[in-house]
């Protein structure tokens, strides 16, 4: 099975080829949220569940991955 460092890597290996800058922001994008999701997942391992969300973190949550 691949893991998610693995797909990171590959994802900054395509981003040193010469690309166009659409191409470019997608895979930072695509790059940033597999990082988001890895701390999410760490945090949820290693730290006490947070029971409640507040406002500000869900709305930054939903800012970084376009939610409407």
């Amino acid at each position: 099975m691949i893991t998610s460092r693995q797909v990171i890597k590959i994802i900054k290996d395509e981003l040193k080829k010469d690309l166009d800058d659409s191409a470019r922001d997608a895979l930072r994008r695509v790059k940033d949220k597999i990082e988001f999701l890895e701390e999410i997942e760490y945090l949820e391992m290693y730290k006490q569940p947070k029971t409640v969300v507040d406002d500000d973190a869900r709305k930054n949550a939903e800012k970084l991955f376009n939610f409407k």
